[in-house]
C-alpha cells in the first residue's frame, strides 16, 4: 500500500499521480492524503468524484500547521499512517525551495519512522533534488493528464512549463518526464 502526502491535489497528481494510478489499478489500495489548511478543498466535490473513479481514498487535514514543524503535525500524519500501515509513503522533498513542502516533508519523515520505503518528490528547477528512483508511467500517462487537467484547466500549460524546466535542469539524466515520475529515495528496503 502507498500513501502519498502533499499540500494540494494538483501537486500530488502532477508529481506522483501516475504512480498512484498504476498501483490503484493493481489492488485498489492507494490513498492520497492532502494536508492543507484549506477548508475549500472539502467543498470541491469534483476532486472527490475524480478520486473516487480511480479508487483512491482522500484524507483532508485542516489543522496542519504549514508554518513550522510541530509535534501535532507529526501526530496528525502518524495517526493516518498507523490506520493503513503502508509499506511506502511518497512525500514532498524535505529540502524543497517551497517552505510548505519542507515542513510537510520533514513532518512526514518523523511520522513515517516505521515505514520501510520513503520516496520524495520535487519539481523545481532551482532545487538540489537528485532523483534516484523512476516510475515508468507510459501506460497511465493519458489517464493522469485527464485527471490533472479536469481539476484545473490551467494545469496543462503550467505542468508543461514545469516539466520543460525540470528536463532542462536535469539534462544529464536524459529523462522524458512525460512518461516517468522521478523520486529521491529517503529510505528504500528491498523484499
Amino acid at each position: 500500500m502507498i500513501i502519498a502526502i502533499g499540500c494540494s491535489p494538483n501537486e500530488l497528481i502532477l508529481l506522483c499521480g501516475g504512480t498512484l494510478i498504476k498501483n490503484a489499478k493493481k489492488d485498489d489500495s492507494d490513498i492520497i492524503i492532502i494536508l492543507a489548511n484549506n477548508p475549500d478543498l472539502k467543498k470541491k466535490s469534483t476532486i472527490q468524484e475524480l478520486i473516487g473513479k480511480i479508487k483512491i481514498k482522500t484524507h483532508i487535514v485542516d489543522d496542519f500547521d504549514l508554518c513550522t514543524i510541530t509535534q501535532n503535525n507529526v501526530n496528525l500524519i502518524q495517526g493516518i499512517i498507523k490506520k493503513y500501515n503502508p509499506d511506502t509513503i511518497i512525500i514532498p522533498y524535505n529540502k524543497s525551495k517551497k517552505k510548505e513542502n519542507r515542513i510537510l516533508g520533514a513532518s512526514s519523515i518523523l511520522a513515517g519512522r516505521q515505514i520501510p520505503n520513503i520516496l520524495m518528490y520535487e519539481m523545481s528547477e532551482k532545487s538540489d533534488f537528485s532523483p534516484t528512483v523512476f516510475q515508468d508511467i507510459k501506460d497511465v500517462n493519458e489517464i493522469k493528464n485527464k485527471w490533472l487537467y479536469s481539476l484545473d484547466a490551467t494545469q496543462k500549460d503550467r505542468s508543461k512549463k514545469i516539466l520543460d524546466a525540470f528536463n532542462k535542469t536535469n539534462k544529464k539524466y536524459k529523462l522524458n518526464l512525460n512518461f516517468i515520475e522521478p523520486y529521491q529515495s529517503f529510505r528504500l528496503v528491498f523484499d
